[in-house]
């Protein structure tokens, strides 16, 4: 079926869903080589299912001398930031942006740091947060941030987004959340219309 934009409803579903995180683990490549590869992948017939490049801090003046040498006009970027401070690239400035953040944040000071994170979202700047617990979370730990994230949601202009980032590996990690809690979890994001990212 097609919408007025042209696009069919499959393919508006999956535009720009696939974030490209090619140096880290598994691939683990050199930024270097995983940018180029994004670019690549850019131009090639799946091109719409792809989102953002993931990246870290310290590797943006490498991604920057890498687009100078190339043709892309804009490239948006998930940044995976240690803390909730804001770069100078977080600008509107072409032809980096960041678009997303991805940080880690302990649940109990989350309700703390609303206003702080707002900003980010006033800037358009989609915000993840992933728990800092010292064991696997559960929906009692997380329940004082996922009710911070829900006011924060609700009072989000069109264009942004806050959400919940959890940790899906082996089940003998003890940061990976148990089949229940999880459950638990899953329902209550749902309840409250937060964004997951597994």
């Amino acid at each position: 079926m097609k919408r007025a934009n042209g696009k069919s409803a499959l393919v508006e579903l999956v535009d720009g869903a696939i974030d490209y995180a090619g140096a880290f683990p598994p691939a683990e490549l050199p930024v270097e080589r995983a940018f180029r590869n994004y670019l690549g992948y850019r131009r090639s017939p799946g091109a719409q299912l792809l989102g953002r490049f993931v990246c870290t801090l310290p590797q943006l003046s490498t991604i920057t001398e890498l687009l100078k040498k190339n043709e892309e006009k804009k490239v948006y970027l998930t940044l995976i930031a240690p803390t909730l401070e804001a770069p100078a690239v977080m600008s509107r400035n072409a032809p980096l942006r960041v678009t997303a953040l991805e940080t880690k944040v302990e649940p109990a000071s989350f309700p703390s740091l609303e206003q702080h994170i707002r900003s980010f979202a006033d800037r358009k700047i989609d915000v993840l947060v992933e728990p800092l617990c010292g064991a696997a979370p559960t929906l009692e730990t997380l329940t004082p941030m996922l009710e911070s994230m829900s006011r924060i949601g609700a009072d989000l202009t069109r264009g942004s987004r806050i959400g919940l980032k959890l940790r899906l590996g082996v089940p003998s990690d003890l940061h990976v959340p148990k089949l229940s809690d999880l459950a638990a979890i899953l329902l209550a994001c749902a309840v409250r219309g937060i964004p997951l990212k597994l």
